[in-house]
């Protein structure tokens, strides 16, 4: 299994989740989480993911994004149209 080493600018990125008792970072950044669509709904979850240090994220998704799509997904811009997910 891969480790990650917690970097001293980590632990202060995720100094406040050590407020909860059972909170393990390093435990977090070795998880590896499979997110099946790349959706206005997945792109909330798959930012939050990132966000709180999850360490592998892998998206499975086989649309394209649709212009439509920005205006309720974070991680796609204009250049992305058209492209797989």
């Amino acid at each position: 299994m891969d480790t990650f080493a917690i970097t001293a600018v980590e632990e202060m990125r995720y100094d406040r989740h050590h407020s909860i008792d059972w909170w393990d970072q390093s435990r977090l950044n070795d998880t590896k989480i499979l997110v099946a669509g790349g959706g206005a709904l997945s792109n909330e979850v798959l930012k939050n993911l990132a966000m709180v240090g999850v360490g592998n994220i892998t998206v499975i998704d086989f649309d394209t994004v649709s212009i439509t799509n920005l205006t309720r997904s974070v991680l796609f811009r204009e250049w992305d149209v058209g492209r797989l997910v």
